[in-house]
């Protein structure tokens, strides 16, 4: 049911399941690295549906983590063959800079709203996934002196990720970290034309402020601009591309597009359709 709203529009544009339209799921819990055979399949795929609509360029469509898979596999693609089987890529709320959300997983556990789940037993989880690890706050994109976590004791920025995983008792977590790190930290253009879609005035978590149970208790959150699970400085980070590529990169906001829900949001949907599924001519 993830893209089936969008899926759905496209359908009664037109478009035809398993032909035109054409999805490509991968295990969330893995960082791109270990999924060589996921992108193997990636590219027959593309290839295969190039060669099914009489040899039309493939137009990319990722959502979230799914934008860091994207970004991967496009810069570990030489420029002939993007030139040739892409048209375009749109990345949907694309967390390329990291959010604040991922360390309260780490350190507390996330339940996703589903109150019969214990957010502390469900972290034993959580802090397994490589995935976890490549979306932490970008040291980039956030000051050195600006404080994501605040307990009784001491206060964590985006740059005392190795404090901070010693304190909560998991020090592999900066390994994850360090190991993960690399693959898009560069923020390499794709080297295709971009159409970012994320929304915005959603209110999103920025600060957490733990008691003296830290990190086995849930903290107070502030709250800041965003899509409602990613910052907005990390929503607009791949804008840096505008001077790093030839292709054009653009960027269509949608006001209360929260993250997950924007999905099925007619107005994305129309966005794609009009917008981003043109021709190479139009761009």
């Amino acid at each position: 049911m993830y893209y089936v709203g969008l899926v759905d529009a496209l359908v009664a544009k037109g478009y035809t399941r398993n032909v035109s339209v054409r999805g490509a799921p991968f295990d969330f819990r893995l960082a791109p690295n270990e999924a060589g055979d996921f992108f193997k399949k990636l590219v027959a795929l593309i290839e295969e549906t190039y060669q099914m609509n009489g040899n039309t360029k493939v137009v990319l469509v990722s959502h979230s983590l799914g934008c860091v898979y994207t970004l991967f596999f496009l810069n570990h693609q030489d420029q002939a063959w993007k030139d040739k089987f892409i048209q375009s890529w749109a990345p949907i709320a694309s967390p390329l800079g990291g959010a604040t959300k991922i360390l309260r997983l780490y350190v507390s556990g996330d339940n996703f709203g589903v109150w019969a789940v214990d957010s502390i037993k469900a972290r034993m989880a959580q802090r397994t996934y490589p995935s976890s690890a490549i979306l932490a706050p970008v040291q980039s994109l956030w000051d050195k002196d600006e404080v994501i976590i605040s307990t009784p004791t001491r206060n964590y920025t985006a740059y005392d990720y190795h404090q901070l995983y010693n304190d909560i008792k998991f020090p592999i977590g900066y390994e994850l970290w360090k190991d993960t790190k690399p693959l898009i930290s560069a923020m390499e253009p794709p080297g295709v034309p971009v159409f970012s879609v994320h929304g915005k005035d959603v209110p999103t978590e920025e600060h957490y402020t733990y008691d003296a149970d830290f990190p086995d208790v849930q903290p107070t959150i502030k709250y800041g601009d965003g899509d409602g699970t990613v910052n907005m400085r990390s929503l607009k980070y791949l804008l840096k591309w505008k001077n790093e590529q030839k292709q054009p990169v653009s960027e269509f906001e949608i006001s209360g597009g929260e993250h997950l829900e924007i999905l099925q949001n007619a107005t994305l949907h129309n966005y794609i359709i009009n917008t981003v599924l043109q021709t190479d001519d139009k761009l």
